[in-house]
């Protein structure tokens, strides 16, 4: 879009433009870009401040990956059903499905804006990150945690 002399008024690219990828890609057009997430920043930005992030973060590299917003949804994942596990019981198939049924709020140790998977109901709340310099960084708007207001993310 950059070469051909084309720029959106408004560019939020949706979560998964939080990718360095999306920067490397965009050859400057990335610049400027706000995008929300209803993730803290894994990539690594919020690694001091969020230790899920962190312990992410090492794992990611031990095993070669990069962290990007399918990686955070296959750990979020298994985090969710670490914990319907505890929930008690034997592992079987039908246990782990009426243990989920009763998880009313989960946030991946705080790397995922809280939901409830039980009742069906979204994360409400929102980080919002600026791309500049070819690097991202927490909008003024959510310097820290999750925004929730006003009305939530879909409000």
């Amino acid at each position: 879009m950059k070469a051909q002399g084309f720029s959106v008024p408004l560019s939020n690219w949706g979560a998964n433009a939080y990718d360095q990828q999306f920067v490397q890609n965009s050859q400057g057009g990335s610049e400027g870009a706000e995008i929300d997430i209803q993730t803290a920043l894994y990539g690594g930005e919020d690694a001091g401040t969020v230790p899920e992030v962190a312990l992410f973060n090492t794992w990611i590299k031990r095993v070669g990956g990069k962290p990007d917003f399918f990686a955070v949804m296959s750990w979020a994942a298994a985090r969710l059903a670490v914990q319907a596990l505890n929930q008690g019981g034997k592992p079987t198939r039908q246990a782990m499905l009426d243990a989920l049924k009763t998880v009313h709020k989960f946030d991946s140790n705080g790397m995922l804006a809280s939901s409830d998977p039980a009742g069906k109901v979204p994360p409400t709340c929102w980080v919002l990150v600026d791309a500049k310099g070819g690097k991202f960084k927490r909008n003024a708007a959510t310097p820290s945690g999750f925004r929730c207001e006003p009305g939530g993310y879909f409000g």
